[in-house]
């Protein structure tokens, strides 16, 4: 089953529409699917199961762009034409089947889309990735805080009204203050770090 897909334009419609393409797939996984989308959703498509091209918009004036989707897309006999876009490119072509959508500002897209299709199943977008993307979204995401321990306490109680207090931390970052505790050091090292508050307000703090 050959389907032309001519998606949305905008990355988080892209996502949004990934729903459409994933219900087709479980309804026919032999489908083999040509996508219509812009430079900046291109790549949320290629590495969606079942794809066989993807056909990048460069928008004209006088919505000429739509003339060359056509001539990309007149040469084969389709069995299903989606046409997210509302554009007239899909009553002309040759095609045993075509859905035509057409938005409103009243309910989710995911909604509206489950209502385009006709279906009362669950319908979920997804964003398409394999190992590689895996691993590079790993190490680029902390798993775990920067570590910070104790070094020098304020003694408690005390007479000074300038204590300073030392901790250690191993990764570098601002230092922010609450109460009546301020400090002229407002930033972490690597390693120890001494800190001299400025002069508090009273004479004996526990």
């Amino acid at each position: 089953m050959n389907i032309l897909f001519i998606g949305p334009t905008r990355i988080g419609d892209t996502i949004l529409a990934s729903s459409i393409i994933n219900f087709l797939i479980d309804q026919n996984n032999q489908s083999k699917f040509t996508i219509v989308t812009s430079s900046f959703s291109k790549g949320l498509y290629e590495k969606m199961p079942n794809l066989e091209r993807i056909i990048v918009i460069n928008k004209k004036k006088y919505g000429l762009h739509w003339l060359n989707v056509w001539r990309s897309c007149i040469i084969k006999k389709w069995d299903l034409v989606v046409d997210l876009r509302s554009s007239i490119t899909a009553y002309l072509l040759f095609t045993k089947s075509r859905r035509i959508f057409k938005g409103n500002d009243k309910y989710h897209k995911i909604i509206q889309f489950k209502n385009f299709l006709n279906t009362s199943k669950k319908i979920s977008p997804f964003i398409w990735h394999d190992s590689n993307d895996e691993s590079e979204s790993v190490s680029k995401i902390k798993t775990s805080g920067p570590s910070l321990a104790q070094v020098t306490a304020v003694s408690s109680p005390t007479n000074n009204t300038k204590p300073s207090y030392t901790f250690s931390t191993n990764e570098a970052g601002s230092i922010s203050y609450n109460g009546s505790c301020t400090s002229s050091t407002t930033s972490a090292i690597v390693g120890n770090n001494n800190i001299i508050f400025n002069t508090l307000s009273y004479y004996i703090f526990f």
